[in-house]
């Protein structure tokens, strides 16, 4: 039995990663998925499809078809994958990022043509024992992490507990030495995953920590270094195993492996941890995500940020202190979001005038706290389903108890131009130059500028008066 693992290379298909990135990205959890089950003795090929490749794929080669789906941007793409293979005579897996609740369910439902649809945790473990069933042709399946069809019924077996660590992934290696990785200015490296922390908002709240084995994560980042202009080790709180960051990161400079990369860590381990940061510099880290996702204190209790927002300033400080550019990761549209909060978040983004930062949209998402609290406040009355999902990044789902959904928009308008002058400002032209080249290459560019007339407009005439308008938070 030969199996086929396929995913758009356009669209981000990871936990807690999903959509379209600005720049072509090269995603981990399908290349591991695959690396894993080729182990476990399975014939398997991986394909991340290009956007010019994706109408004349064809599966005649295989029996079973896996699609990695993207949940936001991309979902119809990773569908469209599975109704062409089922077309075609073959058995339909599907793997959705993110799987909020009830939502995996919801497409099968909706979705005939896919047979079955891999859960919750370790994917990797249940798509290797899924496809040994097959293999053997066994029709009773009785373990966890899966979705399937019985006749006319869809069964759902619950989601499998998540291991103590990740050490049963292998090396991607022999994938990555076979593809062009100077097509990407981006590639996810999978360092861990879990979080023990409780932000109401995230999915993957108070998760298990898990890590890799560190001479696997080694192997991967000597292959890809100095062949793509980005490496993110992709792991939710990167610093909640210290123990073991700093051993990655002393046998990373053991090993001369000259790699740039950058990671996701909270803002009060930036203060606790200075040492350990100086380490990660050492080893090769330039950049750290940090999610500070409001500026107001009410919101952040409310939220179970349990950072105070006064720590803000020795975060920086100690990042830059050591060589690290923090780049502070907000949310807009909280339920409590008032003009005043979103000022708050305005004059943070003056203050540090040489810190990057990136602007979203809050989204509700099922199985979380702060989706049953947009239920209790009246915000939300009734379930999101995928489609609403699915365009959840380029507009707000709900206005907040004060600000209307337009309000909430222009806001987040007049954040993200902030964000573009100070870009401009700091004549990281290089950046804009490729940006603005992707843009009009994967778009129809005429058609952007009449949608987005408004906006463009605006940020004309902020450039405009730049100088003479906040001039002194600039200089800052």
């Amino acid at each position: 039995m030969k199996t086929l693992f396929v995913k758009s290379e356009r669209y981000v298909c990871d936990e807690c990663g999903a959509g379209e990135p600005a720049h072509l990205r090269l995603c981990c959890s399908i290349f591991l998925a695959g690396a894993y089950c080729r182990k476990q003795g399975l014939n398997i090929d991986v394909q991340n499809v290009p956007t010019e490749g994706r109408d004349s794929i064809t599966f005649d080669d295989y029996d079973v078809v896996v699609s990695w789906v993207a949940l936001l941007e991309g979902f119809y793409d990773g569908i469209r994958y599975l109704e062409k293979a089922n077309k075609e005579g073959k058995i339909t897996v599907m793997v959705l990022n993110d799987p909020f609740d009830g939502l995996e369910l919801e497409v099968m439902e909706k979705y005939q043509f896919i047979d079955y649809t891999i859960r919750l945790y370790e994917r990797e473990l249940v798509l290797g024992e899924l496809l040994k069933e097959l293999q053997n042709g066994k029709k009773d399946i009785d373990f966890t992490g899966i979705i399937y069809r019985d006749g006319l019924s869809i069964v759902d077996n619950g989601k499998r507990p998540p291991l103590d660590s990740l050490e049963h992934l292998p090396s991607t290696v022999e994938f990555l030495k076979t593809i062009d990785l100077s097509r990407y200015e981006h590639i996810f490296l999978e360092s861990g995953r879990g979080c023990p922390c409780s932000c109401t908002f995230c999915f993957y709240r108070k998760t298990k920590p898990r890590k890799r084995k560190i001479r696997d994560l080694l192997s991967e980042l000597d292959v890809v270094v100095g062949k793509v202009d980005h490496i993110w080790l992709h792991d939710l709180n990167m610093l909640a195993n210290r123990k073991w960051t700093e051993q990655l990161c002393d046998e990373i400079i053991k090993s001369g492996i000259k790699a740039k990369w950058s990671t996701d860590i909270r803002m009060d381990q930036c203060i606790k941890n200075i040492d350990l940061l100086k380490k990660m510099h050492d080893a090769g880290c330039h950049l750290v995500a940090i999610g500070i996702e409001s500026a107001d204190s009410g919101i952040l209790e409310k939220i179970k940020k349990n950072v105070p927002i006064d720590n803000i300033d020795e975060a920086i400080k100690n990042c830059l202190t050591v060589g690290i550019e923090p780049s502070l990761n907000i949310m807009v549209g909280f339920p409590w979001e008032t003009n005043n909060t979103l000022k708050k978040i305005k004059n943070i983004l003056f203050k540090y005038s040489r810190i990057s930062f990136e602007p979203q949209f809050v989204r509700p998402l099922r199985g979380t706290p702060l989706y049953e609290e947009y239920k209790k406040l009246g915000l939300l009355t009734r379930d999101l389903t995928v489609d609403d999902y699915v365009s959840a990044r380029v507009k707000p789902l709900f206005p907040s108890l004060f600000l209307s959904k337009k309000e909430l928009m222009e806001w987040n308008h007049k954040l993200e131009e902030i964000i573009i002058l100070k870009t401009l400002k700091s004549g990281n032209s290089g950046y804009w130059i490729k940006v603005a080249k992707k843009f009009i290459k994967e778009r129809d560019f005429r058609k952007y500028i009449l949608m987005n007339y408004i906006r463009f407009i605006r940020i004309v005439m902020h450039l405009v008066r730049v100088e003479r308008v906040n001039k002194k938070e600039y200089k800052k």
